[in-house]
């Protein structure tokens, strides 16, 4: 069986899911000139925390909260108008 072990190019930490680093890029062009130089390096995440860059994944950004159900907005109205006849009582 081969296993195939990836290292981060900053503290050499060795991860067995190449998930877990992050392609971590420095474009250069110059004015003038349609040269673009690209060094790229494989990060781990404490590695870019470290040095202030954040690292997210898809699945780590927060989804928005499901839309209210027909039941949820009928009981808050109904709740709403039961705490505004209580006040005005």
């Amino acid at each position: 069986m081969t296993t195939i072990t990836y290292t981060c190019d900053k503290c050499n930490k060795q991860v067995d899911n190449p998930q877990e680093l992050f392609e971590l890029a420095l474009v250069l062009t110059r004015y003038g000139n349609n040269t673009t130089n690209i060094k790229a390096q494989e990060w781990c995440r404490e590695c870019l925390l470290s040095h202030g860059i954040v690292a997210w994944r898809d699945d780590a950004i927060p989804k928005p909260p499901a839309p209210p159900t027909l039941e949820d907005m009928l009981v808050q109205f109904i709740d709403q108008r039961i705490d505004e006849k209580n006040y005005q009582s």
